[in-house]
C-alpha cells in the first residue's frame, strides 16, 4: 500500500492538493496509461498495466483519506447541532435507531426543553414561519 506522499507523487500533484485537482490528475493519467491504448505492443502494455494499477491505488488511498476527513468534519457539525438541540449519542429521540437526538423541526426542539420551552414568543422568528438552517462543512 502506498503512503500519502507517494500517492500525491504518483498522481503528479503537490502534497495537500485539493480533491478536485487530484481527481483531474487521476483522470488525465488514467487516459494516458490505460492498457488498452497499448494493445499493439505487449511490452508497453505490461508497463502501462502496472502504472495503471499504481495510479488507481494512489487515487483510492487519497479518496479514502478525503472521505474520512469529510466524515470527521460532518461528525463535528452533528456534535454542534446536538449541543444546540440537546441529546447525546446514546439517546433515542423520536424512535431514532441511529442513536442521535434529532428533532423533526425547530419547533419540536423548542417545545422539548431548549431554553424558552413552549414560550414561542422567546423565538420571534419561529411563529408559523419556516426557518432555514444551513451549515458549512470545511473541506
Amino acid at each position: 500500500m502506498l503512503d500519502v506522499k507517494e500517492c500525491y507523487r504518483v498522481l503528479e500533484q503537490p502534497l495537500g492538493a485539493a480533491p478536485s485537482e487530484v481527481r483531474q490528475a487521476y483522470k488525465r493519467l488514467v487516459r494516458i496509461w490505460h492498457p488498452d491504448r497499448y494493445a499493439d505492443d505487449p511490452r508497453q502494455q505490461r508497463i502501462a498495466n502496472e502504472k495503471f494499477r499504481t495510479i488507481n491505488e494512489a487515487y483510492r488511498v487519497l479518496s479514502k483519506l478525503t472521505k474520512r476527513r469529510e466524515a470527521a468534519s460532518a461528525e463535528s457539525v452533528v456534535d454542534d447541532l446536538r449541543d444546540v438541540f440537546g441529546g447525546t449519542r446514546d439517546s433515542h429521540a423520536r424512535g431514532s435507531s441511529s442513536g442521535f437526538a434529532f428533532y423533526q423541526n425547530v419547533e419540536d426542539a423548542v417545545q422539548s426543553g431548549v431554553p424558552g420551552g413552549r414560550d414561542r414568543q422567546a423565538y420571534p422568528g419561529i411563529n408559523g414561519k419556516r426557518v432555514r438552517i444551513s451549515a458549512e462543512i470545511p473541506g
